[in-house]
Order: structure tokens, then sequence, then C-alpha cells
């Protein structure tokens, strides 16, 4: 299962596990695609958000490896290079990991800690065997 804060309705997150591996999807979204009078506008409304990070409930206990990939405005994303004019970056534009490390899942549970997701940001957290 996955909680969000209470108070924070433009965080969202979606998970998945199986015997030997986690990951979760967690996203901060508000965005306006028109106006009151159905006119089209395009504009963000998010704000960063701040959230605790844990798993919980995992069928696997020990030593773990911890990927994270980032999706925000200058990460994983054509719209940075197009609003500037620029020729995209095929490495600036492709699914970034922004960190790797070990961790170790005692009791089913492994603590990620506080994290801070940008407007419009994602992130996916991978954890593997």
């Amino acid at each position: 299962a996955v909680a969000t804060p209470i108070g924070q309705p433009n965080l969202g997150a979606i998970a998945s596990c199986s015997a030997t591996a986690a990951s979760l999807l967690l996203y901060n979204y508000k965005y306006t695609f028109t106006d009151a009078s159905g006119i089209p506008v395009y504009q963000d409304n998010s704000a960063p958000e701040y959230a605790s990070v844990t798993f919980n409930n995992l069928p696997f206990t020990g030593a773990v490896t911890i990927r994270r990939y980032l999706i925000d405005y200058t990460h994983s994303n054509i719209a940075y290079y197009y609003d500037r004019g620029l020729t995209p970056d095929s490495n600036g534009c492709a699914l970034q990991k922004v960190e790797e490390y070990a961790g170790t899942v005692s009791g089913g549970v492994l603590n990620i800690g506080q994290i801070t997701l940008d407007t419009s940001g994602t992130t996916l957290w991978t954890v593997s065997k």
C-alpha cells in the first residue's frame, strides 16, 4: 500500500513488489490545461513538496541496492532544451539515474528518508537484492 501525506494533494505514488525487488514512483503534479472559459493554457501550478519515504512489508531482508531516477524540468526532460532553443541532448533527455547506493532491509522495512520533489517532478526508486 502507498500512503501520501495529508495536506499534500499534489503528491501521488504507485508501488510494486516481488520476492526480490520493489519499486516506488512518487510524483508531484498540479497542472491546468484550460482556463475557466475553455481557452487552452498549459500552466504548472505545483510547488516543491517534501515527503518522507519508507518501504514497509517488504518480503525480503538484508543488503539491497537502491537506485533513484528523476524526471523534472532539468532531468530526463526534452522541454528543457526546447524552451531554450537548444538541440536536445540524448543523455539529458533519457531517464537519468541520480543516485545508487547500498541499503539494508530489516524486518521488511527500508527507510529512504526525506526528499524534496520539485515542481512537476517524478522520481522512481528501485530496490533489489
